[in-house]
């Protein structure tokens, strides 16, 4: 990458490396209104790891797994790494991973056993995974 940084010593980049620095990190410099800030938001290889272990929570060996368990260990995952993204404008990437997240769990619980799981009679899955704890990811501006 290029950096090397000591301690008590500032870090000191050349303007040319700067774009590469700030995208290996995760960060998109963008220039808008005569000034530059950074894009910060969750990179490729972070939302493919975020799914991966969804599908490892709620994969084929966790069928047998009581329904609270396995929201309530979906919701502590999910809050963890909404926690560590939520800083600059991951909107985008947390609904993807929403949409994400509520198709894993509506094929979950419809391959629990021989006979699907429906929803209650008028209600959406989308609210019946509500009722049943699941939680979404939101961005929240500071």
């Amino acid at each position: 990458m290029g950096l090397s940084a000591q301690v008590g010593r500032t870090l000191d980049i050349a303007p040319n490396t700067l774009p590469q620095v700030f995208a290996d990190l995760g960060l998109l410099p963008r220039n808008g209104r005569g000034r530059t800030f950074l894009n910060v938001f969750p990179s490729v290889k972070a939302q493919a790891r975020a799914r991966e272990k969804l599908r490892e929570l709620t994969g084929r060996h966790r069928r047998s797994a009581p329904i609270p368990e396995v929201i309530d260990e979906v919701n502590r995952w999910l809050a963890g790494w909404g926690n560590y993204f939520r800083h600059g404008h991951p909107g985008r990437v947390f609904a993807a991973l929403n949409c994400f997240v509520q198709n894993r769990m509506r094929r979950h619980l419809q391959r629990r056993s021989q006979r699907h799981l429906r929803p209650p009679e008028g209600v959406s899955f989308y609210a019946y995974l509500q009722r049943l704890g699941l939680r979404r990811l939101r961005a929240t501006r500071c």
